[in-house]
């Protein structure tokens, strides 16, 4: 094949002892001049590929063995750049786009066996989904504390494009999770689904003004993402969720020891009013009412006597736990 300097990407080595080819998204031939030692040390697939002998009539292209492939140039360039230097692709922590930008070379690296780019990217996925109760709770307070700085410096400050954007996005998380193997933030990111409306939609909510979304901290995904398998997830998770908090705060006020009550009947009357006050709020996000509630950052236990504050501050945590521990049989991830 006549060599085309107009087609060549980087990486393009002079050096380089084998070309590989692949289109772009407008089906234009890109050639990646590398070196076959290279490829081999990162990749069993290639190794055993360069293994076969070299036929005489092989393609070549610039003097060299010309390898067609049939993945995204885009994809392939990124690719192999991790071949020759440290991985550039990621981008920062908690970035919404993260599944969508590392999907394809994931795919390459899943494909052709390279284990240190997959674990690469795969923890890189993982430390943006919280794997425990306090890893939640304390992405959570993060979020609170950004919102509150930008309720403090408005919607006009140039930093402040969308709130949500500074966060991981669930569904396309779900979605690489699902295609690639990556069992370990799904919890974290079906409750993070469960918390929201389809009507909260990450492109339909671009169609409209943007300080709404600021003022009042709204979160959206990209639901289209999602297949059946995980919109029954959903469904179920929500269900099973509702069935196991519909009497939850009854339950943890249940557990107050009378006898170690020091508030009396205004301690009682406080109980007995928030607990139904607790009652009334819904189910739509039982972690964050638990934490909200009990800890005093909603409505707080007014009224209640401190040892009986303490008892429903130590259940409201085991309920909790309770919860995230469960989040996994609760959308049927452990059938999966």
């Amino acid at each position: 094949m006549d060599c085309d300097d107009s087609s060549h990407a980087f990486p393009y080595f002079p050096d380089g002892n084998v070309v590989l080819a692949a289109e772009n998204a407008d089906h234009k031939l890109r050639h990646f001049r590398v070196h076959r030692s290279i490829l081999a040390l990162h990749s069993p697939v290639f190794a055993d590929i360069f293994t076969m002998p070299v036929q005489p009539e092989a393609e070549q292209y610039d003097g060299v063995p010309l390898v067609r492939l049939s993945d995204q140039s885009e994809d392939v360039s990124e690719f192999l750049k991790s071949f020759y230097g440290p991985c550039t692709l990621l981008p920062r922590h908690r970035d919404p786009n993260t599944p969508l930008i590392v999907r394809g070379v994931l795919e390459l690296a899943t494909k052709y066996q390279v284990d240190v780019l997959r674990t690469h990217i795969v923890q890189r996925i993982e430390e943006d989904w919280p794997q425990s109760l306090a890893e939640w709770e304390a992405a959570e307070t993060e979020f609170h504390r950004i919102f509150n700085e930008f309720m403090a410096t408005g919607p006009d400050d140039p930093e402040g494009a969308w709130l949500e954007e500074m966060f991981p996005e669930p569904a396309s998380a779900i979605r690489l999770a699902r295609d690639y193997d990556i069992p370990n933030i799904l919890p974290a990111a079906f409750y993070a689904m469960s918390r929201l409306s389809p009507e909260e939609d990450w492109d339909a909510s671009r169609a409209v003004d943007r300080d709404r979304l600021l003022i009042v901290g709204e979160r959206s995904a990209r639901w289209s993402l999602l297949h059946n398998q995980d919109l029954l997830a959903l469904i179920r998770g929500n269900k099973l969720i509702g069935s196991a908090v519909a009497r939850m705060h009854t339950r943890i006020f249940e557990t107050v020891d009378e006898a170690d009550c020091h508030g009396g009947p205004l301690c009682i009357a406080a109980r007995k009013r928030f607990c139904g006050l607790f009652e009334s709020a819904g189910h739509q996000d039982p972690l964050y009412e638990l934490r909200g509630f009990y800890s005093g950052e909603q409505f707080g236990l007014r009224d209640v006597c401190e040892s009986c504050r303490s008892q429903l501050l130590s259940e409201a945590q085991v309920r909790k736990q309770a919860i995230w521990d469960l989040l996994p049989d609760y959308f049927g991830l452990l059938d999966d």
